[in-house]
């Protein structure tokens, strides 16, 4: 499955142009973590309650997941 994702996330970086350095790359993982934590945060106002489920949470995993791809394909 995992090379099913690589090779998805590869023919999409290719037919865009988007094939940048690694550094690049990894910046950007670094970005959607954030994101993926912000997320988090407001799930849980902060840290004030438990966590309760918004569907955004999606959306940032899905982009910190493509990111943390194209940082393998580099490699």
């Amino acid at each position: 499955m995992t090379n099913q994702f690589q090779g998805k996330v590869e023919k999409f970086m290719d037919k865009n142009g988007m094939n940048n350095p690694v550094e690049n790359r990894m910046l950007d993982l670094v970005d959607e973590i954030g994101e993926v934590a912000k997320e988090i945060n407001k799930m849980s106002e902060y840290g004030t309650k438990k966590a309760e489920f918004r569907n955004e949470i999606k959306m940032e995993l899905g982009d910190a997941f493509y990111s943390l791809i194209t940082v393998a394909n580099f490699y």
